[in-house]
């Protein structure tokens, strides 16, 4: 391959590398029987869980398996403060709160779920927060009625939409892309678009990430027949369009500055 076609593939290459970049993210691939509350055992990026709780376990094929008799369990994802998810394993993301230049997807993508035993009202979300606690975006299943369980997803602390599902399903993923600089958000189920909103009054930073298994009143995640199966989840960002063209331009400017320098 000549150097020229070389640098080319090489400049497009960086430039799809960075359409996308993960900044938490837990694949489950922990050892059997794994309560995630550490560095050690938390997923693929090792980012530290700030609380244990029980029947919460990885099941050592990649799934994170959520059992009833555990009561309300919340994870602040990661401690705040602490050594984060970054690959390089030194950096805290959240040190300095997240903010909306960049356009965000929160997405959890679950393995499996029975919610035929469950007490209506038991539910799984993950959610973004801003430094102050607020809500900037939300993922949701939960058991409706004695029929019926819904996703759900929400942006800016409002917004919420429901998708109807079964007490039982398998392989679904539910995500949300948001950019708090435009007010802008859209909802996807299986990576097909269901939602968009625009002008939403966003805080305008991420502090970090929260993850919350519970139920309602005295009555939570009760009954052992409860089960949510979580394949993968967590939060990467997407770059704008000029950032990726300003590496387009980079690239091209190498190449002409070669061509003028080899005449």
């Amino acid at each position: 391959m000549k150097k020229t076609t070389m640098m080319v593939a090489v400049m497009a290459g960086l430039t799809l590398g960075a359409s996308a970049g993960l900044l938490e993210y837990w694949e489950m691939n922990d050892a059997n029987g794994t309560e995630l509350n550490g560095v050690a055992n938390s997923g693929s990026l090792n980012s530290e869980w700030n609380y244990g709780g029980a029947s919460m376990a990885t099941d050592g094929s990649g799934s994170f398996v959520l059992a009833g008799d555990g009561n309300t369990t919340t994870r602040k994802l990661p401690k705040k403060g602490s050594v984060n998810a970054e690959p390089t394993g030194v950096e805290d993301i959240y040190a300095t709160p997240l903010l909306g230049s960049d356009t965000y997807t929160l997405e959890m993508t679950l393995s499996a779920w029975d919610l035929t035993g469950a007490t209506v009202g038991d539910s799984v979300n993950f959610k973004a927060m801003d430094a102050a606690g607020v809500m900037v975006a939300l993922l949701n299943l939960e058991k409706d009625s004695d029929t019926t369980a819904r996703l759900r997803w929400a942006a800016a602390n409002t917004k919420y939409r429901n998708y109807a599902v079964g007490l039982t399903g398998s392989a679904t993923k539910i995500s949300v892309d948001f950019n708090m600089a435009d007010g802008t958000s859209e909802y996807f189920l299986d990576d097909v678009s269901q939602y968009t909103f625009d002008t939403l009054n966003y805080a305008g930073n991420i502090g970090g990430l929260l993850f919350t298994k519970g139920g309602t009143q005295d009555v939570n995640w009760s009954t052992a027949a409860s089960s949510v199966s979580i394949d993968s989840m967590g939060l990467s960002v997407i770059p704008e369009p000029a950032a990726l063209g300003l590496m387009g331009i980079a690239g091209l400017g190498m190449l002409v500055a070669r061509r003028i320098a080899r005449r």
